[in-house]
Protein backbone atom coordinates (compact mmCIF):
# COMPACT_ATOMS: atom_id res chain seq x y z
CA UNK A 1 0.00 0.00 0.00
CA UNK A 2 1.08 3.52 -0.70
CA UNK A 3 2.02 6.00 1.99
CA UNK A 4 0.45 9.35 2.82
CA UNK A 5 0.58 12.31 0.50
CA UNK A 6 3.83 14.25 0.43
CA UNK A 7 4.60 17.60 2.04
CA UNK A 8 3.77 19.57 -1.10
CA UNK A 9 0.10 18.53 -0.95
CA UNK A 10 -1.64 21.25 1.02
CA UNK A 11 -5.31 20.26 1.48
CA UNK A 12 -6.65 23.44 3.06
CA UNK A 13 -4.47 26.52 3.50
CA UNK A 14 -5.51 29.07 6.13
CA UNK A 15 -4.48 32.64 5.30
CA UNK A 16 -3.72 34.72 8.39
CA UNK A 17 -5.09 38.26 8.19
CA UNK A 18 -5.04 39.50 11.80
CA UNK A 19 -3.87 38.64 15.32
CA UNK A 20 -5.93 36.47 17.64
CA UNK A 21 -7.12 32.87 18.07
CA UNK A 22 -9.72 31.11 15.96
CA UNK A 23 -11.16 27.61 15.72
CA UNK A 24 -10.84 25.83 12.38
CA UNK A 25 -13.46 23.12 11.77
CA UNK A 26 -13.66 20.40 9.11
CA UNK A 27 -17.00 18.68 8.48
CA UNK A 28 -17.46 15.47 6.53
CA UNK A 29 -20.54 13.24 6.30
CA UNK A 30 -22.04 14.74 9.44
CA UNK A 31 -18.90 14.45 11.56
CA UNK A 32 -16.66 17.33 12.55
CA UNK A 33 -13.14 17.85 13.84
CA UNK A 34 -11.66 21.10 15.09
CA UNK A 35 -8.32 22.67 15.84
CA UNK A 36 -7.19 26.07 17.06
CA UNK A 37 -5.05 28.54 15.14
CA UNK A 38 -3.34 31.42 16.95
CA UNK A 39 -1.93 34.34 14.98
CA UNK A 40 0.66 36.55 16.67
CA UNK A 41 2.30 39.81 15.66
CA UNK A 42 5.69 38.11 15.27
CA UNK A 43 7.58 38.80 12.04
CA UNK A 44 9.87 36.62 9.94
CA UNK A 45 13.55 37.25 10.73
CA UNK A 46 15.25 34.49 8.73
CA UNK A 47 14.67 31.55 6.38
CA UNK A 48 16.39 28.17 6.82
CA UNK A 49 16.65 25.85 3.81
CA UNK A 50 17.50 22.16 4.21
CA UNK A 51 17.71 19.01 2.10
CA UNK A 52 18.66 15.38 2.58
CA UNK A 53 21.57 14.96 0.19
CA UNK A 54 24.93 16.72 -0.08
CA UNK A 55 25.29 16.03 -3.80
CA UNK A 56 23.35 14.55 -6.70
CA UNK A 57 23.96 12.68 -9.92
CA UNK A 58 22.36 13.87 -13.13
CA UNK A 59 18.68 12.92 -13.16
CA UNK A 60 18.33 12.64 -9.38
CA UNK A 61 15.53 14.41 -7.52
CA UNK A 62 15.34 15.70 -3.96
CA UNK A 63 12.80 17.48 -1.77
CA UNK A 64 13.99 20.78 -0.31
CA UNK A 65 12.37 22.18 2.84
CA UNK A 66 12.13 25.77 4.08
CA UNK A 67 11.43 26.95 7.62
CA UNK A 68 10.66 30.54 8.57
CA UNK A 69 12.10 31.72 11.90
CA UNK A 70 10.02 34.39 13.64
CA UNK A 71 10.95 37.24 15.98
CA UNK A 72 9.31 35.49 18.95
CA UNK A 73 11.53 32.40 18.49
CA UNK A 74 8.87 30.23 16.88
CA UNK A 75 9.24 28.60 13.47
CA UNK A 76 6.96 27.48 10.67
CA UNK A 77 7.37 25.20 7.67
CA UNK A 78 6.86 27.38 4.57
CA UNK A 79 8.03 25.11 1.74
CA UNK A 80 4.83 25.46 -0.36
CA UNK A 81 4.62 29.25 0.17
CA UNK A 82 8.21 29.96 -0.92
CA UNK A 83 9.30 31.29 -4.24
CA UNK A 84 12.01 28.77 -5.13
CA UNK A 85 14.82 29.68 -7.54
CA UNK A 86 18.02 28.13 -8.84
CA UNK A 87 21.06 30.25 -9.64
CA UNK A 88 21.73 27.98 -12.64
CA UNK A 89 18.72 26.08 -14.05
CA UNK A 90 21.11 24.17 -16.36
CA UNK A 91 22.61 22.58 -13.23
CA UNK A 92 19.54 22.15 -11.03
CA UNK A 93 15.89 23.03 -11.55
CA UNK A 94 13.50 23.49 -8.64
CA UNK A 95 9.72 23.71 -8.62
CA UNK A 96 8.02 26.68 -7.01
CA UNK A 97 4.46 27.57 -6.07
CA UNK A 98 1.76 25.69 -4.24
CA UNK A 99 1.79 21.92 -4.64
CA UNK A 100 -1.28 19.94 -5.54
CA UNK A 101 -3.08 17.69 -3.05
CA UNK A 102 -1.31 14.53 -1.99
CA UNK A 103 -3.76 11.67 -2.47
CA UNK A 104 -3.64 8.35 -0.56
CA UNK A 105 -0.50 6.54 -1.58
CA UNK A 106 0.58 9.39 -3.87
CA UNK A 107 3.02 12.25 -3.52
CA UNK A 108 1.98 15.75 -2.75
CA UNK A 109 2.63 18.69 -5.02
CA UNK A 110 6.09 19.61 -6.15
CA UNK A 111 7.02 22.84 -4.37
CA UNK A 112 10.70 22.57 -3.41
CA UNK A 113 11.32 19.54 -5.62
CA UNK A 114 14.81 19.68 -7.16
CA UNK A 115 15.91 17.91 -10.33
CA UNK A 116 19.64 17.57 -11.04
CA UNK A 117 20.38 18.41 -14.69
CA UNK A 118 24.09 19.09 -15.25
CA UNK A 119 27.36 18.63 -13.38
CA UNK A 120 28.38 21.72 -11.37
CA UNK A 121 27.07 23.62 -8.33
CA UNK A 122 24.00 25.86 -8.17
CA UNK A 123 22.55 27.87 -5.31
CA UNK A 124 18.96 27.01 -4.35
CA UNK A 125 17.05 29.88 -2.76
CA UNK A 126 13.69 30.17 -1.01
CA UNK A 127 12.20 33.66 -0.77
CA UNK A 128 9.34 34.22 1.67
CA UNK A 129 7.90 37.55 2.84
CA UNK A 130 10.87 39.42 1.40
CA UNK A 131 13.54 37.29 3.13
CA UNK A 132 15.66 34.58 1.53
CA UNK A 133 17.52 31.47 2.60
CA UNK A 134 19.92 29.57 0.36
CA UNK A 135 21.92 26.36 0.17
CA UNK A 136 24.20 24.88 -2.49
CA UNK A 137 23.20 21.96 -4.70
CA UNK A 138 26.16 20.08 -6.18
CA UNK A 139 25.56 17.84 -9.19
CA UNK A 140 28.34 15.37 -10.04
CA UNK A 141 29.15 13.42 -13.19
CA UNK A 142 29.05 10.12 -11.27
CA UNK A 143 27.03 7.25 -12.71
CA UNK A 144 24.91 4.62 -10.98
CA UNK A 145 26.84 1.39 -10.37
CA UNK A 146 24.70 -0.58 -7.92
CA UNK A 147 21.47 -0.68 -5.90
CA UNK A 148 21.48 -2.19 -2.41
CA UNK A 149 18.42 -3.24 -0.37
CA UNK A 150 18.57 -3.61 3.41
CA UNK A 151 17.90 -5.70 5.38
CA UNK A 152 19.25 -8.41 3.09
CA UNK A 153 16.89 -11.09 4.43
CA UNK A 154 13.99 -11.18 6.87
CA UNK A 155 11.89 -13.92 8.45
CA UNK A 156 8.61 -13.06 10.14
CA UNK A 157 5.19 -14.42 11.05
CA UNK A 158 2.01 -13.65 9.11
CA UNK A 159 0.87 -10.14 10.00
CA UNK A 160 4.33 -8.87 10.78
CA UNK A 161 5.97 -6.14 8.75
CA UNK A 162 9.42 -4.94 7.88
CA UNK A 163 10.72 -1.69 6.45
CA UNK A 164 13.12 -2.07 3.55
CA UNK A 165 15.54 0.66 2.46
CA UNK A 166 17.00 0.96 -1.04
CA UNK A 167 20.27 2.81 -1.63
CA UNK A 168 21.87 3.81 -4.92
CA UNK A 169 25.68 3.44 -5.12
CA UNK A 170 27.56 5.69 -7.54
CA UNK A 171 30.92 5.54 -9.31
CA UNK A 172 32.43 8.23 -7.06
CA UNK A 173 31.75 6.15 -3.95
CA UNK A 174 28.76 8.16 -2.76
CA UNK A 175 25.33 6.74 -2.04
CA UNK A 176 21.82 8.07 -1.64
CA UNK A 177 18.52 6.78 -0.24
CA UNK A 178 16.18 5.89 -3.13
CA UNK A 179 13.53 4.10 -1.06
CA UNK A 180 10.76 6.45 -2.19
CA UNK A 181 11.94 6.71 -5.80
CA UNK A 182 12.38 2.95 -6.34
CA UNK A 183 9.68 0.69 -7.77
CA UNK A 184 9.03 -2.13 -5.31
CA UNK A 185 7.66 -5.53 -6.41
CA UNK A 186 7.10 -8.85 -4.60
CA UNK A 187 7.53 -11.94 -6.81
CA UNK A 188 5.07 -13.74 -4.51
CA UNK A 189 2.27 -11.23 -3.79
CA UNK A 190 0.23 -14.01 -2.19
CA UNK A 191 2.96 -14.31 0.44
CA UNK A 192 4.14 -10.72 0.85
CA UNK A 193 2.54 -7.49 -0.39
CA UNK A 194 4.77 -4.47 -0.90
Amino acid sequence: PGGPGGPGGMGALAATVGTGTTTITATYMGLTASTQLTVTSATVVSISVSHADASYVVGATSAYQAVAIFSDGTSQQVTPQCTWTSSDPKVAAIQTGMGGPGGPGGPGGGAGQLTAIGARTATITCTYQGLSGSTPATVTAAVLTDVVVTPGAFTGAIGSGVGFVASAIFSDGTSTDITQAATWVSDQPGVVAV
